[in-house]
């Protein structure tokens, strides 16, 4: 379909008074820097295994539901079966597990009523029978939306991409994986804007990166490429906003000659391609794992914030924290980033010296 310049003027103007729409905030002072949850447009989440992929996937989900009502679609074959997905969640919500086996899990009120929560805003894909293509978990999304007209599918997860199907890959693009993966991520842009959710899709690497040994003498593995994941530069081509999670080693950063400590819940999250503009930015922040709640959290000032903690301490702190930048309304990207701080990395270019693309 083709349209002129002037067709669009309505759109225009309302862009035009508006300036760029950031999307939902994660609930982290030092990743809302980098990042926001656009409605229409899809995440790329990549990492090593064991690397915080799926907790990452399910944390934004949660803090959706928590702070906007959104819904969510999760098709997660990695994390376990569909009960095994929900005892996770009500872990996360109750920061406690549900097993009576355990000395601290959740009483039977707090079980009950975080069940009845996340009934209204998850839904979960079993697939214990069958795998799952992408378009066909957002044709699940719409039957379901027909059958309850009231109410939306918000965001999608899709995790991770080698457990879902791709059986008409050969089909269509024979052995090309490359032209099979660039026109699923067309599909996956196309139906994101159409129907106004977020995809969010988890990617390991195709193998091992190259460990690297220190002056010490400590091999490690550095944080990996894009060009590393599975399919990755065609999917690193066809990306909106890819994260790579990367966990550092304690041993290679906690050596004499670096003042720079590293904890071994810490990890990287880092914003290797920002698109569309406005939306997010190229950067690196610092996030923590709590592996008793089993949820994220970040550090402010001394204090270890879960999600949307750091607003609750604003009136505590009094202009006296960065954590106000990301509170008062953005104008720009340079109003938004003048107060960070070293927790934040923030790239001034969109070209990655450390990427091969």
């Amino acid at each position: 379909m083709i349209k002129t310049v002037m067709e669009m003027l309505p759109k225009m103007e309302t862009m035009r008074s508006g300036g760029v729409i950031r999307g939902e905030k994660t609930g982290f002072s030092c990743l809302d820097a980098l990042y926001s949850v656009k409605q229409g447009t899809y995440t790329l989440i990549y990492s090593e295994p064991t690397h915080g992929k799926s907790e990452f996937s399910f944390e934004m989900c949660l803090n959706q539901v928590e702070k906007s009502g959104k819904r969510c679609l999760i098709c997660s074959p990695e994390t376990g079966t569909v009960d095994e997905i929900i005892a996770e969640l009500v872990h996360k919500v109750t920061g406690k597990k549900i097993h009576k086996t355990e000395y601290e899990h959740t009483t039977d009120i707090e079980f009950m009523t975080t069940m009845e929560w996340l009934n209204e805003y998850f839904l979960i894909v079993d697939t214990d029978e069958q795998t799952y293509s992408v378009p066909q978990l957002f044709e699940m999304a719409d039957e379901w939306e027909k059958q309850n007209p009231k109410k939306t599918i918000d965001i999608i997860v899709g995790e991770p991409y080698n457990e879902l199907d791709h059986s008409d890959m050969s089909i269509k693009f024979g052995a090309r994986q490359d032209l099979y993966i660039e026109d699923l991520i067309s599909v996956i842009r196309r139906l994101c804007r159409k129907k106004k959710r977020h995809f969010i899709l988890t990617i390991h690497p195709s193998g091992s990166a190259t460990p690297i040994t220190d002056k010490h003498g400590y091999s490690y593995y550095p944080k990996p490429l894009p060009r590393q994941a599975a399919g990755g530069q065609a999917l690193y081509r066809k990306a909106m906003t890819w994260i790579t999670l990367w966990r550092p080693p304690l041993r290679y950063k906690n050596q004499p000659d670096n003042p720079d400590p590293v904890f071994d819940n810490e990890v990287h999250v880092y914003i290797d391609k920002a698109k569309p503009k406005g939306v997010s930015v190229k950067g690196m922040c610092k996030m923590y794992f709590d592996w008793k709640k089993n949820r994220y959290y970040e550090k402010v000032n001394g204090l270890d914030l879960y999600a949307f903690e750091h607003s609750k301490e604003m009136k505590v702190f009094q202009g006296k924290t960065p954590v106000n930048a990301f509170i008062e309304p953005v104008k720009d990207e340079t109003d938004l980033f003048a107060s960070v701080t070293s927790n934040i990395t923030v790239l001034e270019t969109d070209i990655d010296p450390d990427s091969p693309f």
